[in-house]
């Protein structure tokens, strides 16, 4: 069965400084970023896309089903090195299925980017995916 592109965004920080698009990231067929490059966080970007890749290698067969656009929150816990220490949906899509198969996606997706040297110690990202169908 074939699945639906997957359209992934990253959270983003107010004030964040503007960022360059991150060059040969995804196949535009396959994985897109909507970005608003004033807005967002180069590495919850990164992150988005190490995630997205990850998910189309799932093939999940409930994205083709979908209907509208459809989006979750996922938190990942990173140690320095990138390693994942903890995934948790902060945002269901509301379709259990999806749900659980991109957690499934981050726990094997580990070991993502190491986060930035300036990232102050941070360890926990919130990344948004936005699942899309086809005819969309």
């Amino acid at each position: 069965m074939e699945t639906a592109p997957t359209t992934v965004s990253a959270d983003s920080k107010a004030g964040a400084p503007p960022s360059d698009p991150i060059p040969d990231a995804t196949p535009a067929d396959v994985t897109r970023i909507s970005q608003s490059p004033s807005e967002q966080d180069p590495y919850l970007v990164r992150l988005a896309v190490h995630l997205a890749h990850e998910l189309e290698r799932l093939k999940i067969p409930a994205i083709g089903q979908l209907s509208e656009k459809t989006r979750m929150e996922i938190e990942l816990h990173l140690m320095k090195n990138g390693t994942l220490t903890r995934a948790r949906v902060t945002k269901s899509t509301g379709i259990k299925r999806i749900d659980q198969a991109a957690y499934r996606a981050a726990l094997a997706a580990s070991p993502y980017p190491e986060p930035p040297p300036d990232n102050d110690n941070q360890d926990r990202f919130e990344v948004e995916l936005v699942f899309s169908p086809k005819r969309l």
